[in-house]
C-alpha cells in the first residue's frame, strides 16, 4: 500500500459503509496498513497496538517500516467492528485511525500520528540513564536496583520530581533510608517475620545488598537522578528496528490480579502440540497458553505456597520447576499432568537456577544427575532423577559477604557433561565445578557491577551471559576459560536480565529490562536488531525460543507491578535477514 496526497473524505466514508456491511462478520484475516504523520511523511519504527473482540491474544502489536508500512500474520477471527488503536512511538501521540474494507485488498488500516518533540512519553527508563556517563555507581545501581522493577520507574520518577529544591545531602539520605526498606522488603519473602523485626535497621542476610552498596547507591542517584522528567529531547534506540511482519502477541491473566509470572518455558503438551508455560509465583500456579486460541489453563504445584520460580524443559519432554519457598524441585509431564516432586534440599535453600545444555534443555552430567544452585546458601546442588540422590557443595564467598548478596545464579553444562559453569551476579564472578571430582577448578574476576546474571551455552562450548550492570553481552570461552569479546547492547542502561541462544538459527536473544525491548544478536554477522515491546514495566526474567518456528517467550515480570495483571507475551521474528544455519564448530573460535 502507498499512501499519498491528503485523505479525502470519501475515504472514510467508504470505511463507514464497510464496516456496516461487515458490522455482523467475524473471520480469519490478516491486516496491512500505513502510518503517516500530519504532513503525510511515513512515520518508521511505530507499534501498532490492536486489541479487540476475536483476537487470539489480549494485544497484537504490528511494527511499521521505513514506508510507513505494517502488516499482520494471523489475527484469528478479529471482529473488525469493535478494533481499538493504538501507538508507541518516542515523540508521537495517535490522531486518527480509519479502517477501510476492500474486497480486492482486504482491510486496510490507515493511521495518522502527529509529532510532539517530546520523546518524554513513549521512551523507556533506561531513557533518563542514558546522558550519565559509565561508573562504578551506574553499574551498581542498575544491577541491584532494576533486579525487582525498572529505574527509574514511573513511582522511582515520581518520587525524584518532588525532590528538585532539596539538598543533595537530604536526598542521599532519603536514598540510602529507601536501600534500607527494600532491603528488609526483599529479605521478607525468604525469612520468617519475628527474624525480620531483629535485624532492622540493619541490612539482613537475605538481601541482594551489601551494606557498602548504600555507600555507592545513594550518592549516585542524589547527584545524578534527574528531577525533571517533563520532557526529553530524543531517544535513540541505537540499532535497526524489527519490521516485515514481526509481531507481539500479549496474553493477559485479569483473573491473576497483583500477579508475577516469574519464568517461561515452551515445551509440547496435549496432541504433541506446543505451549507457552508461566511460573505464576504470587498465585502458585503454572499456566499453560495456547498460542492458537489463547486459550489459558491455571495448574496447581504439588505443593502449597511453594514459590514457583524457574521452568526448563528436558529432551525427554518434562518441565522441570524450581520451587523456592519449599527447598524442593518437580518434574512435570506436560501431556499427563502428573508431578514428581524431589524433597530433601537444606533449609533456606531458595532453589533458583537449573543447568542448561546448547539446546537450552535441562543439561544432564555423566551420571546422569541435574544441578542446581541454592542461591540462599551459596551452594550448587546436584539431583539423581532416579534415586533422588541429593549431594551440595559450596561456592566462593568473600569474607563479610552473605550468601545471598554472592547471589549464584545461571548455570551452563559443556558439551563434556562434566564441566558445569556458574555466574555470581553478586560477586561479579564466572566459576567452573568439575562435576566429577566435586571441586571448584577455575574463577574469573570480573569488574564490580558488572553483573553476570543468567547463561546460554553454545554448540562452540561459548558460554553467552547478558552483564546486567555494565550492559553488554559477554562471550567466553568454557573450555580455555578465557573472555572471548564482549559486545554493547544498542542501550547500555537496558539491564540485560536473561538470554538464551536458538541452536537452529545461530542467535542469541537478549531482554531489556529496563529499555522495555528485546534484542536480537545475529552470532555470525555481529549484528543486532531491536524489538520493541508494547507494554512498560517488562522486566524479562526468562526468554526461551520455539525451536520449530523461532518465536520468543517472556513475561513482564516486575516486582512493581502490585496492581496489574500476570502477562506473558509471544515475539514472532518476522522475516528479518537471518544468520545461516551453518554453525560454527569449536575449531573456528580465535586462538591466543
Amino acid at each position: 500500500m502507498n499512501r499519498k496526497g491528503t485523505k479525502q473524505p470519501r475515504s472514510r466514508l467508504l470505511s463507514l459503509a464497510c464496516l456496516l456491511a461487515f458490522s455482523a462478520q467475524t473471520q480469519a484475516l490478516s491486516l496491512s496498513g500505513q502510518i503517516v504523520d500530519l504532513q503525510d511523511r511515513p512515520v518508521a519504527g511505530a507499534l501498532v497496538i490492536l486489541s479487540g473482540p476475536g483476537l487470539p491474544a489480549s494485544s497484537v502489536t504490528l511494527y511499521s517500516d521505513e514506508t510507513g508500512q505494517f502488516s499482520s500474520v494471523d489475527l484469528g477471527q478479529f471482529d473488525l467492528t469493535a478494533v481499538d488503536t493504538r501507538i508507541r512511538k518516542p515523540g508521537y501521540e495517535l490522531m486518527s485511525t480509519d479502517l477501510i474494507l476492500s474486497p480486492e485488498a482486504g482491510p486496510t488500516l490507515e493511521i495518522t500520528a502527529r509529532g510532539t518533540g517530546n520523546h518524554a512519553e513513549g521512551a523507556p527508563p533506561s531513557a533518563w540513564l542514558a546522558a550519565i556517563p559509565d561508573s562504578t555507581g551506574k553499574r551498581v545501581t542498575v544491577k541491584l536496583c532494576v533486579a525487582c522493577h525498572q529505574f527509574p520507574s514511573p513511582k522511582i520518577r515520581g518520587i525524584s520530581s518532588t525532590m528538585a529544591q532539596t539538598p543533595v545531602e537530604h536526598r542521599q539520605a532519603f536514598w540510602g533510608g529507601t536501600m534500607r526498606y527494600m532491603a528488609y522488603i526483599f529479605a521478607s519473602y525468604f525469612t520468617p517475620t519475628d527474624q525480620l523485626d531483629r535485624m532492622m535497621p540493619e541490612y539482613p542476610a537475605a538481601s541482594m545488598f551489601a551494606a557498602d552498596d548504600e555507600a555507592i547507591i545513594a550518592p549516585f542517584v542524589a547527584q545524578n537522578l534527574p528531577t525533571d522528567f517533563t520532557h526529553l529531547d530524543n531517544y535513540d534506540y541505537g540499532a535497526p528496528l524489527a519490521t516485515s511482519g514481526a509481531a507481539v502477541y500479549e496474553y493477559d491473566m485479569p483473573w491473576q490480579p497483583k500477579g508475577l509470572i516469574h519464568d517461561v518455558a515452551v515445551a509440547k503438551g496435549p496432541g504433541g502440540l506446543t505451549y507457552g508455560w508461566g511460573a505464576e509465583a504470587h498465585h502458585n500456579k503454572l499456566v499453560r497458553i495456547d498460542p492458537r486460541s489463547g486459550e489459558q489453563r491455571a495448574i496447581e504445584p504439588p505443593l502449597p505456597h511453594s514459590g514457583i520460580h524457574t521452568l526448563v524443559p528436558d529432551s525427554a519432554g518434562n518441565i522441570w520447576v524450581t520451587l523456592q519457598f519449599v527447598n524442593a524441585i518437580a518434574r512435570f509431564n506436560p501431556t499427563t499432568e502428573a508431578w514428581t516432586l524431589f524433597e530433601g534440599f537444606s533449609d533456606f535453600s531458595a532453589i533458583h537456577s537449573l543447568s542448561l545444555n546448547a539446546r537450552g534443555e535441562i543439561g544432564f552430567d555423566n551420571q546422569g544427575r541435574l544441578w542446581t544452585n541454592l542461591i540462599g546458601l551459596n551452594r550448587i546442588a546436584s539431583l539423581d532423577p532416579v534415586t533422588g540422590k541429593i549431594e551440595e557443595f559450596p561456592l566462593p564467598q568473600n569474607e563479610g559477604d552473605s550468601a545471598f548478596y554472592t547471589q549464584s545464579y545461571g548455570l551452563a553444562l559443556r558439551s563434556d557433561r562434566r564441566h558445569l559453569w556458574i555466574t555470581q551476579l553478586g560477586t561479579n564472578r564466572l566459576v567452573e565445578f568439575d562435576t566429577e571430582a566435586g571441586k571448584l577448578t577455575r574463577v574469573v574476576q570480573l569488574e564490580r557491577g558488572s553483573g553476570p546474571r543468567r547463561v546460554a551455552i553454545d554448540n562452540r562450548d561459548v558460554i553467552w551471559t547478558p552483564l546486567y550492570g555494565s550492559g553488554p553481552l559477554l562471550e567466553f570461552d568454557a573450555v580455555a576459560g578465557r573472555e572471548l569479546a564482549r559486545y554493547d547492547l544498542p542501550d547500555r542502561a537496558a539491564a540485560p536480565y536473561t538470554l538464551s541462544w536458538d541452536h537452529r538459527r545461530n542467535r542469541i536473544w537478549v531482554s531489556g529490562g529496563n529499555s522495555d525491548s528485546v534484542y536480537r544478536f545475529d552470532v555470525p554477522q555481529k549484528q543486532f536488531t531491536v524489538y520493541p515491546l508494547p507494554g512498560s514495566e517488562t522486566v524479562m526474567r526468562a526468554l526461551p525460543v520455539d525451536p520449530d518456528t523461532g518465536e520468543v517467550w517472556s513475561s513482564y515480570a516486575t516486582q512493581e507491578n502490585v496492581e496489574g495483571a500476570s502477562r506473558i507475551f509471544r515475539l514472532v521474528p518476522g522475516s528479518t535477514p537471518s544468520a545461516p544455519i551453518n554453525l560454527q564448530t569449536r575449531s573456528s573460535l580465535p586462538s591466543d
